[in-house]
């Protein structure tokens, strides 16, 4: 008898099937027709389980495959986690806290975001008062960070080289310095926006540069003024000499300037709604008489139950004018 004429290994599924069916195995040596229909239907079984192990196989690889790759996301996670950690850390650490003096005292606070960002902002006490200086570098990341950081470095450097420097001069020698130093070679165009203040003893404020609105909180009044910030970032141009300007006002004895990044007021609630200088300005004059310490713990609290989510750093600066002594 020949291979053909022979029954065909019958596959085991199959030979269930048949059975059931009421057809013996025997049967089909002697129906060539059935014998041939179960042939087929056996290879077509064969190969479908030689297809299951293929996929039950390529599954498998794939499984272990996700798994490795899991555990290398994990730990570049982890590894990227602890450097936003360190970039977070270093961004608040060079931040001033509380600074008192004769004629003045100082507050701030900075919650960064989520993601480590370029708030800036620094209290340099000199003879014959303070500078104080605030801004933010364009973005969010480790390069915002690391820029804000340059920026805070030379700003103290510039002002401390010179005693007699103003505002102004400042701003404009800062912008050359970023503009050589950071931005041609770190081949970034990141813009930045920075105001510098020069507070003397008896209450004149000297500022230049270009950031948010100055909140100024009057003793006597208990009003806010508003006090614009002419002039333009650092960063766009070589040379912002022709479109830096350089403004004053006057403190009196009690009153409050409140210094901040757009965090504040940029802050949105569910229904997108921003928190505002209306806001702040409200904040203030509820908080004007508290130590400023509790003013910005206050200010910070009341944008945090505000913002739906921690989408930019909230930072603040308050300072009180004491008088001269």
């Amino acid at each position: 008898m020949s291979d053909e004429s022979a029954a065909p290994p019958v596959h085991p599924l199959l030979v269930r099937q048949l059975r059931r069916a009421g057809i013996a195995e025997a049967e089909l040596a002697s129906d060539p027709r059935l014998a041939e229909l179960v042939r087929r239907v056996s290879r077509t079984y064969v190969e479908h389980d030689e297809d299951r192990y293929l996929r039950e196989r390529s599954l498998e690889l794939s499984s272990r495959e996700m798994q490795e790759l899991n555990a290398r996301l994990a730990a570049e996670r982890k590894r990227l986690q602890g450097e936003l950690d360190i970039a977070r850390s270093l961004q608040t650490s060079i931040l001033p806290r509380d600074v008192v003096a004769d004629t003045y005292e100082v507050a701030g606070r900075m919650v960064p975001a989520t993601e480590v960002g370029g708030d800036y902002y620094d209290v340099i006490p000199v003879n014959g008062g303070c500078w104080v200086a605030i801004g933010d570098v364009a973005g969010h990341g480790l390069r915002a960070a690391v820029i804000m950081t340059m920026i805070q470095s030379m700003t103290a450097a510039l002002i401390r080289q010179n005693p007699t420097i103003t505002p102004r001069e400042v701003v404009i020698a800062l912008n050359r310095a970023v503009r050589e130093n950071v931005f041609q070679r770190l081949s970034v165009d990141n813009f930045v926006t920075l105001t510098v203040l020069h507070c003397r003893p008896d209450g004149q404020v000297r500022f230049a540069g270009a950031h948010e609105v100055i909140l100024v909180h009057r003793a006597a009044a208990r009003t806010c003024e508003e006090i614009e910030t002419p002039g333009t970032w650092l960063g766009p141009m070589d040379d912002i000499a022709p479109f830096t300007v350089e403004g004053a006002f006057q403190l009196e004895r009690g009153d409050l300037m409140v210094l901040y990044t757009d965090g504040v007021t940029e802050a949105r609630n569910a229904n997108h709604e921003p928190f505002g200088l209306t806001n702040l300005s409200s904040c203030i004059r509820e908080t004007h008489a508290e130590p400023i310490a509790t003013i910005c713990e206050r200010v910070i609290d009341d944008v945090r139950r505000w913002m739906r989510a921690e989408e930019d750093d909230v930072s603040l600066l308050v300072y009180r004018h004491l008088g001269a002594a």
